[in-house]
């Protein structure tokens, strides 16, 4: 091959090595691939996500565990569970109905801002689209274990506030009527609400007492698990649900008629030369035809004869126990002893197949009624002896 000269497989590689790397480029640029969506998600590490609160609790020694199932699909025991609860997707009836089953169990329940009070079946109103107030610092409004070492907090806070109902007992507030924390006994477990998810925020967690506060919501680092959602962040379990999100698809296509295309070029010119297969010209049936105008031509009637003869003899000496070598008259003697069958009958047709075998010209109808009659003293001989065994 001259020097320089391009050939298809320099070709297929460069297009290929040009996909990858264009999108690759598409994956990495691609918009919707940014983190800022995902506000409180423990994946983010952006301003507002909640990679660093996580992290930090499992370096304090709590047992933690992220959840990609629905509300309805958790089936932690509550009484040593507490889910964290950030996401912005809404709930349906039945999440709620399993969230209050939950709490009433013995769960413990975070829940965050407006999604978090749609769980517990309060309707946002104006409240649901007031935009958030800058970060400010609030001072404990009432006491509660869940301000124990916690004086302060930084929030953002948000214009009006949700009716929680008297069960909610505002611990961090502006006044009684606006809570920013707030907690509620439900049955055996506990639920609390905050306005908005500042104090975890990758950017406030350090900020003031909020990691204290999230602790005291937690509890103790070894009496419960820690599942925190994803689900509700628009996660699910399956890696493709990420990947659909990005040109990875496309990308896997594109890869696949590269690769088609050159197993086309490559096996076209570089696959094994073989002949067409041909068909024989005779057929079973023609072998079969040309067989038996031979024995015709040979006269070989007798053949058909000696073979159904030695076919009775090899049953009778199996089924009696006869040598092979017996005469005939031993044979018919031993078979008529053994079953109720004409021993006459037997010795005479021995003795004219016998006789039939040795004639040069045997005509094809007594052949034909020879071997009848032996193949039927064979079908008898094993047909009585299968009686006698059962």
């Amino acid at each position: 091959m001259p020097a320089g000269r391009l050939t298809d497989a320099h070709l297929v590689i460069g297009a290929a090595a040009l996909t990858v790397m264009l999108g690759g480029a598409a994956a990495f640029i691609d918009p919707s691939s940014r983190s800022g969506g995902d506000a409180a998600s423990s994946f983010s590490t952006d301003a507002g996500g909640a990679k660093a609160a996580f992290h930090t609790l499992q370096a304090l020694g709590y047992r933690l565990e992220r959840s990609f199932e629905p509300m309805t699909a958790i089936h932690s025991d509550p009484a040593h569970t507490t889910l964290v609860l950030t996401g912005t997707v809404a709930p349906s009836d039945q999440d709620r109905i399993a969230l209050q089953t939950f709490a009433r169990a013995g769960g413990v329940v975070l829940l965050v801002g407006v999604q978090g009070a749609d769980f517990l079946g309060i309707p946002g109103g104006k409240w649901a689209s007031a935009m958030p107030r800058p970060v400010a610092t609030h001072r404990v409004f009432a006491p509660s274990p869940l301000a124990e070492h916690a004086r302060e907090i930084t929030m953002a806070e948000i214009d009006g506030s949700p009716s929680l109902g008297p069960a909610y007992v505002p611990v961090f507030a502006r006044d009684f009527d606006q809570p920013l924390v707030a907690s509620a006994l439900i049955g055996q477990g506990r639920v609390t609400w905050w306005a908005s998810a500042t104090p975890l925020a990758n950017a406030h967690i350090g900020d003031a007492d909020n990691l204290q506060l999230l602790m005291n919501v937690m509890g103790p680092a070894a009496s419960r698990q820690i599942l925190w959602d994803e689900h509700y962040h628009g996660h699910s379990r399956s890696l493709w649900s990420y990947a659909a999100k990005t040109p990875l698809p496309w990308l896997a296509a594109q890869l696949a008629i590269i690769a088609l295309a050159a197993l086309s070029a490559y096996s076209r010119r570089r696959g094994p030369v073989r002949s067409a297969e041909r068909d024989a010209r005779t057929s079973p049936m023609e072998f079969i035809e040309m067989l038996l105008a031979l024995y015709k031509r040979g006269g070989a009637a007798g053949a058909a004869v000696a073979a159904a003869r030695a076919r009775v003899r090899r049953t009778a000496s199996a089924v009696c126990g006869v040598p092979h070598d017996a005469s005939d008259e031993e044979l018919a003697r031993t078979v008529s002893s053994r079953f109720p069958v004409d021993r006459a009958e037997v010795e005479r047709l021995l003795a004219q197949s016998e006789s039939a075998t040795r004639r040069a010209s045997l005509p094809a109808a007594e052949a034909l009624d020879l071997t009848r009659r032996l193949q039927r003293l064979a079908a008898d001989l094993i047909r009585r002896r299968g009686l006698q065994s059962a």
